[in-house]
């Protein structure tokens, strides 16, 4: 298999990795809601260029395994995307919050919860092992993130207190900006590893 082939792959992969959080976070909603308030969107993760990898060999390292790695990585990333962007437009909803929508949007968690820890254990080529660590790091990030959604949708089920909602969902959006910055580094890391 040529480089190339391997480059081209690699690129795709670091722009999932790269693009995955942009427009995820989850809206905080309004400290002194009005009955037509619409939740702000807070921090959102914002995605930076994608690095051009250069054309060496990925030597030590057969490039089937490198390749399904990469793969596997995308294809992980992608479940992530999505499910995490599930959970952020949940909290759109959330002026006609009741137990139905507590449920809908719990279950939304856990989904992006196990595609976190999908993230996380990934097994990498030695070649990437400074990656993947950093991917795992991030997937930590966020799954802290998601334990604040739910912990703020149990509170604020109880207690309707949106004030203490907004502090649950800014602390989980500066996770999910920390995570995404990590894996951000995770991306600078596959495209070093192969220069």
């Amino acid at each position: 298999m040529k480089t190339k082939t391997l480059i081209c792959a690699l690129l795709c992969a670091l722009l999932a990795a790269t693009l995955m959080l942009g427009g995820c976070a989850a809206p905080a909603p309004e400290a002194t809601p009005s009955p037509s308030a619409t939740p702000e969107a807070t921090a959102t993760p914002q995605a930076t260029a994608t690095p051009q990898a250069s054309a060496s060999s990925a030597a030590g390292d057969d490039e089937t395994s490198l390749l399904r790695y990469i793969n596997d990585m995308t294809s992980k990333a992608n479940a992530l995307s999505t499910s995490m962007t599930d959970v952020g437009k949940a909290f759109q909803n959330l002026a006609e919050a009741d137990e139905a929508w507590a449920q809908d949007i719990l279950d939304k968690i856990e989904t992006c919860k196990k595609d976190c820890e999908n993230f996380k254990n990934m097994q990498a080529p030695s070649i990437f092992q400074e990656t993947q660590q950093l991917y795992s790091e991030a997937a930590e990030k966020f799954i802290a993130a998601l334990n604040q959604y739910r912990d703020g949708i149990n509170d604020y089920m109880s207690s309707k207190d949106v004030n203490k909602l907004v502090d649950y969902v800014t602390q989980a959006n500066d996770l999910l900006l920390d995570g995404s910055q990590t894996m951000q580094e995770g991306a600078q890391a596959m495209q070093d590893a192969v220069k």
